[in-house]
């Protein structure tokens, strides 16, 4: 039997050997493609962790300028200003806005091999079954946060008064804040599109980039653009109805017109029923026939712009940058102020008095010229409309060439999105062919390794059976040699008993001899004991003597801290004194301590000993225990 366990044992041990080898060669079969993996991983990760560190610096550097200049603005304002009772009306002037993203990420992956994608490629054409896994993903583009998300949001809410304010204060306030938001704009990092097919490398970064939908259609109005071709639209028929002279051929064949672009935006503009030359012959033949014939002069431009005013909401163009300009602001005002001559005051063309005028020399701050305003001659006025017709006329010829500019952009853009189209489907169709052929591979491996593993278990089967019948026949053999053993072991015994019955005389009477010691032993044990307790109660009662003299040095202390309060000198005499008492007390205590421990050690010396005496003493009983258990063991034989 102990033959067969050992040869089990042993067998065991061949299957464990076996199975450690199967799992070697099963990593040694994927190692290849770990390693491609992990290769492609390293390619990918390096992108990427350079593509979010130069994201995530200029981000922080814009967030750290925004909110270092608003935290100055915010503590020159509280620092110039002085305490007033106003500021009571004013909660929470001293909030500052909380530090987001002000500080750069520390650099990571700095550990990664140094592999490249030509080293990727080389592989590649070494082992072209391997192709497949050498393939690196393209990095994720960052995202992008637009300045011009937040200005829309805040030029929206712009109020009407505003917007007819003074154009060239308002022109100066657009300039200073389209320059202080400018660094400020950030924009999405441009991807590694280096593993793209050749046919899609010469298209430029923006076709892949993620700051508008590729399946957008750029010429569909918005809510939006509608309200901008609106305004627009009215500006140019202003433009028209005092020009006079623009024809159509000023326009584009399509009907769109389009505002300067400045690279931040631009403006486009439906596709107009009629022109607006058109619009304003009609609106001037209309007001014609209303008010009757009259030979046509420069008035009658005026009233019309006039009636056309009353009725029309002023136009404004908001920005981006949050401020709001008017096109035709400058003409309105100017339109306005020519009717404050004295010729034109009749019933049919009465304008107030009170209305400003810009023609007036002095604009009525000369105390003599109040009640009577010297007003230009009718040429000079004549003179200025026609430089307004022709700044008018120069802006629309501009206003054309930007929309053919910005027609051209929006053509070229249809064309990379369809080029964008093209490229994701023919993506899509590799990647299911790449799917199909994985499927088909993974089938066959697998039922390959299934037929591997069949054999295996149809060979470890056999090994089995093999085993079995040879332990059969090596039991036979066994159970034969263990009874000529028995009969051999029989004779030896009897010799042995004989032996042992002398031997355990021999422990007899070293057992009561035994006895005796132990006997002594646990009287001195019990002494020490009653030792230790005593002391312990010593100890216990000079801790308590030493405690309560504490507490009456402290309760004196605290008798004198509250007498002596107006005799500062003699109080600090007595608290030194009662200092030197608590040293002594302390002295006194580390003496006890002291002697406490040499007690201890003393007892847990005599305790060792006593153990020791104790586990041989067992030991001994032990020994004889089971050679009396032998004894009876070869008796019961005997018998």
């Amino acid at each position: 039997m102990y033959d067969l366990q050992v040869k089990y044992i042993f067998l065991q041990k061949h299957v464990e050997s076996f199975v450690k080898q199967i799992e070697s060669f099963r990593q040694v079969h994927l190692a290849p493609e770990r390693y491609l993996k992990s290769l492609a991983e390293v390619c990918r990760r390096k992108a990427f962790s350079a593509n979010y560190m130069k994201w995530a610096t200029e981000l922080s550097a814009d967030a750290f300028k925004t909110y270092d200049k608003e935290v100055s603005l915010r503590k020159s304002f509280n620092s110039e200003e002085s305490k007033n009772m106003v500021d009571n009306l004013f909660p929470g002037m001293d909030d500052l806005p909380p530090p987001f993203a002000i500080e750069s990420p520390r650099p990571f992956d700095q550990n990664l091999p140094n592999i490249v994608k030509k080293d990727l490629e080389w592989l590649s054409l070494q082992f072209p079954e391997l192709s497949h896994f050498c393939e690196v993903l393209p990095p994720e583009p960052m995202p992008c946060i637009s300045q011009a998300e937040t200005d829309s949001a805040f030029s929206s809410n712009i109020p009407l008064s505003r917007v007819v304010g003074d154009s060239s204060s308002l022109g100066d306030k657009s300039h200073q804040k389209k320059e202080e938001i400018s660094p400020h704009k950030l924009a999405a990092p441009a991807g590694d599109y280096s593993s793209l097919p050749s046919e899609y490398a010469s298209l430029p970064n923006e076709v892949f980039s993620l700051t508008s939908s590729p399946f957008e259609d750029p010429l569909l109005p918005s809510s939006e653009l509608e309200v901008n071709l609106k305004r627009t639209k009215t500006s140019s028929q202003h433009s028209g109805l005092l020009s006079g002279t623009v024809g159509k051929s000023e326009f584009p064949e399509d009907g769109t017109v389009a505002g300067e672009s400045d690279g931040e935006e631009f403006e486009t503009v439906e596709r107009y029923g009629t022109s607006p030359v058109d619009i304003c012959t009609e609106l001037i033949g209309s007001k014609r026939s209303v008010s009757g014939p009259r030979p046509t002069s420069s008035s009658d431009v005026i009233a019309v712009n006039k009636s056309r005013d009353k009725h029309r909401p002023k136009v404004s163009k908001a920005r981006s940058d949050g401020d709001a300009i008017s096109p035709i602001q400058e003409r309105l005002k100017s339109s306005e102020s020519l009717v404050v001559s004295g010729d034109f005051q009749s019933t049919e063309y009465y304008i107030d008095d009170s209305m400003p005028s810009s023609y007036t020399e002095s604009n009525a701050t000369s105390p003599l010229l109040r009640g009577n305003r010297m007003v230009k001659s009718h040429h000079v006025v004549l003179a200025e409309l026609q430089k307004q017709v022709e700044e008018k006329t120069g802006a629309l010829i501009g206003a054309t060439n930007s929309m053919k500019n910005s027609r051209s952009i929006i053509l070229k853009l249809h064309a990379k999105i369809s080029a964008l189209q093209k490229f994701i489907q023919e993506l899509q169709g590799s990647f299911q062919s790449d799917l199909s052929n994985l499927k088909t591979f993974v089938k066959e491996e697998f039922w390959e390794r299934m037929s591997e593993v069949s054999q295996i278990v149809e060979n470890i089967n056999s090994c089995m059976a093999n085993l079995q019948q040879q332990m059969l026949l090596e039991k036979e053999e066994a159970v034969s040699a263990a009874k000529a053993e028995t009969a051999s072991l029989e004779n030896l015994y009897k010799h042995r008993l004989e032996v042992e019955n002398q031997k355990l005389n021999d422990a007899e009477t070293q057992i009561s001899n035994y006895e005796k010691r132990l006997r002594e032993v646990s009287s001195s044990f019990e002494e020490l004991r009653h030792e230790k307790i005593m002391l312990e109660d010593q100890l216990r009662y000079e801790k308590k003597i030493a405690e309560s003299t504490v507490l009456e040095h402290e309760i004196e202390l605290d008798c004198l801290r509250n007498d002596m309060t107006h005799a500062v000198q003699e109080r600090d005499e007595e608290i030194l004194a009662l200092k030197e008492k608590l040293m002594e007390i302390e002295n006194e205590k580390d003496l006890l301590q002291k002697k406490t421990e040499c007690l201890e050690a003393e007892l847990q010396k005599t305790l060792q000993e006593g153990l020791i005496m104790s586990s041989t003493l067992a030991q001994k009983e032990a020994e004889l225990s089971q050679m009396i258990k032998e004894q009876a063991v070869l008796q019961q034989e005997i018998k």
